[in-house]
């Protein structure tokens, strides 16, 4: 005789759960952990500094990095400049009137400074 299989409720479910995790659980051996040694007052000392100089390091980085970003913002910014020194060559040609002009009046004024007071001093009025 076969008799009619029923589904198992939630609460049977959860009882086949718990004695089953429970099997597997307690099957497994415990690691001991180990107990750590305490560490010696240098040697702490020397964490702390190792801790202080990779601090020290990590905010260089990032300061370098900063900077190195803030260099590449400015130059996408502003152009680069370009200078090349002057020729150093003087030319005269005929397009230039108005420098000669200039020349010839400087000295035409300097020679009449000197001549005009010389004049005045030495010159007697015609009779």
């Amino acid at each position: 005789m076969i008799s009619k299989l029923t589904p198992p409720t939630p609460i049977q479910l959860m009882l086949c759960a718990l004695i089953f995790l429970s099997l597997l659980g307690g099957a497994q051996a415990q690691t001991p952990t180990p107990t750590p040694t305490p560490l010696s007052e240098e040697q702490q000392e020397l964490n702390r500094q190792l801790a202080l100089e990779t601090a020290k390091q990590g905010i260089a980085d990032a300061k370098a990095k900063r900077a190195a970003s803030e260099k590449a913002e400015r130059e996408a910014q502003f152009p680069n400049p370009s200078t090349s020194p002057l020729a150093g060559t003087t030319t005269i040609n005929d397009g230039a009137v108005i420098e000669t002009q200039m020349m010839a009046y400087v000295s035409m004024a300097r020679a009449a400074n000197k001549i005009v007071p010389n004049t005045r001093t030495t010159s007697r009025p015609a009779r």
